[in-house]
């Protein structure tokens, strides 16, 4: 009984994942807001082990556009969406590291 005393506020206070996600929309001003938004850089630092490592940057643009940039070891992998129907792909690492068109695998 006294275990239930402790546990009954958590199941009173427990919340769906519906108001969940709609405290969270409001907190960014609404959906029209975040649908107004048409574009975003997204930077940092990402690890793949000991010595690989190092900046990136991704960008996007509704709809669909993709620019991304990741340099590991003073290589820059580069690969671009245009959106529609059309990528290509700079890969250092790959035996041709001339630009590649992006195939379903990329």
């Amino acid at each position: 009984m006294l275990m239930f005393l402790f546990l009954a506020p958590l199941a009173a206070s427990a919340q769906t994942a519906d108001e969940i996600v709609a405290k969270s929309l409001a907190a960014r001003g609404g959906i029209e807001k975040i649908k107004a938004v048409q574009s975003e850089r997204i930077s940092g630092s990402i690890s793949f082990g000991p010595g690989a490592d190092g900046p990136f940057v991704i960008e996007l643009k509704r709809p669909l556009k993709l620019h991304m940039e990741v340099t590991l070891g003073g290589q820059r992998l580069v690969r671009v969406y245009d959106g529609k129907s059309k990528g290509w792909t700079v890969n250092p690492f790959a035996e041709d590291r001339n630009a590649q068109p992006m195939g379903a695998e990329n």
